[in-house]
């Protein structure tokens, strides 16, 4: 199987293998093998999987323990180098795992030679893990208009390796030449029997009854109303916050997606995954959602005429408190993230909470949303507010998810894509409305 086999230019696509990454592995670094080439792997519990790699560097995503990540620097699968790793589990035992070898995010940029090079090497390593050649099947992508999909499975009892990894064919420069872009590599093991050849063979689509998700809705005495079951994914030290929250939303749904994958979806270079103002958050939202036959619903948005109007509102009360005025500029580009950086966080928070009908408004479209199972993606501004615990991000744009609500007193319970101890964190329904600079949900078709 070659690289370049059936492209057509500004077509992303996909194919399914295993191959080296081009990053190097360090010294001293931990082997994945004993742990996901055991026998047994399929009945560990999450003691013996934190016992078997506890030099690994594995970190539970969440404290339900449903999912562990690793990306400590020298991890390698059969003498290959392992940029992350996350393993899944479910009724307390391994489900799945999913290891990414090279992601253009995180490694940078790779040329085709070296891409070409790492295919015929590592084909040819999961053939002789296996003991027979990769057997193509039809991806789960396959019926995507816009990309062409060619799948490798190897088994060998008791897993399933599924290895995919993906490319775009970008516009012909100087010599009137095109080339290939990498984008991800990853390689997911699953148990051997049918229900895995579905899952990697069938087409990622969301198919979900509303009454389902009306299921996940809890509430308790003190008032809280949200949505149990929302996955966790920890976005880590990168910018990912679009990618990491869509992949949440997708995983309720019950589509087994990952950042990397997502990205590729949404065309985004490296540096767009990170852009974090409201345009590009939508922008890649929006693109995403095209992808995976899922809509999204702009519910609040930013407009960048009330937020100068807003600013004016600020600038009158800063002036009676005798507080520092914000000064907009008359020409040129409105950085909007200096603007909110130069705001008194008392004034304005003092400001906003009086805007007693928009806020009435915010509340009201997440208790609907909630109401009927759909989390909310809320855009906001970092640094406003003070929240526990510490943020990765101390400020800027970013996006996270509302999944509830307290009907006793006026707050909203949200959760961020950076693992344990975000998923469940309650603020005060003014400072939320204060912070937010957009309201989206992704909902079935």
């Amino acid at each position: 199987m070659k690289l370049l086999r059936n492209l057509e230019i500004q077509v992303a696509v996909v194919v399914c293998f295993l191959a080296f990454s081009h990053a190097v592995a360090t010294e001293g670094g931990g082997k994945l093998d004993d742990v996901l080439l055991a026998q047994d792997l399929w009945t560990i519990d999450t003691v013996k999987f934190t016992e078997r790699a506890n030099n690994l560097g594995f970190r539970w995503v969440s404290t339900a323990k449903d999912s562990a990540r690793s990306v400590m620097p020298g991890l390698t699968f059969r003498n290959m180098p392992v940029l992350e790793v996350i393993v899944r589990f479910s009724s307390n035992t391994v489900s799945s795992v999913m290891m990414s070898l090279y992601n253009r995010g995180d490694a940078g940029e790779i040329d085709e030679a070296t891409l070409q090079k790492q295919i015929d090497l590592v084909t040819g390593e999961m053939s002789s893990l296996a003991g027979i050649k990769g057997r193509e099947i039809v991806s789960r992508q396959a019926t995507r208009v816009d990309l062409k999909v060619q799948s490798l499975v190897w088994e060998k009892a008791p897993s399933v390796y599924f290895l995919e990894y993906a490319f775009s064919r970008m516009k012909p420069g100087a010599g009137n030449r095109s080339t290939i872009r990498a984008e991800f590599i990853n390689l997911s093991i699953g148990r051997q029997g049918a229900a895995t050849q579905k899952q990697f063979a069938g087409e990622q689509k969301v198919d979900v009854a509303y009454s389902e998700l009306k299921g996940h809705i809890k509430k308790t005495a003190e008032g809280d109303v949200y949505l149990d079951n929302v996955p966790m994914v920890d976005q880590g030290q990168k910018g990912y916050c679009a990618l990491a929250t869509t992949e949440r939303i997708m995983r309720y749904y019950g589509v087994d997606v990952n950042q990397h994958e997502l990205a590729q979806k949404a065309a985004t270079a490296t540096g767009e995954r990170g852009g974090t103002d409201p345009e590009s958050l939508v922008k890649v939202l929006k693109s995403m959602a095209n992808a995976l036959n899922v809509r999204t619903k702009t519910l609040q948005e930013f407009n960048i005429r009330e937020f100068l109007g807003m600013i004016r509102d600020y600038n009158r009360l800063a002036k009676r408190k005798k507080s520092p005025e914000v000064i907009l500029p008359t020409s040129g580009v409105i950085d909007i993230a200096k603007i909110y950086g130069e705001l008194d966080k008392d004034t304005y928070l003092e400001m906003c909470a009086k805007e007693t009908a928009q806020i009435d408004r915010f509340s009201k479209i997440i208790k609907d949303k909630v109401s009927n199972g759909f989390p909310v993606l809320w855009g906001v501004q970092l640094g406003l507010v003070d929240e526990k615990p510490e943020l990765p991000q101390a400020k800027g744009g970013h996006l996270r998810l509302i999944i509830g609500y307290n009907s006793k007193s006026p707050s909203v319970i949200y959760s961020d894509s950076w693992g344990a101890g975000h998923e469940m964190k309650h603020m005060k329904l003014t400072d939320a409305y204060a912070i937010t600079t957009g309201l989206y949900t992704i909902e079935p078709r």
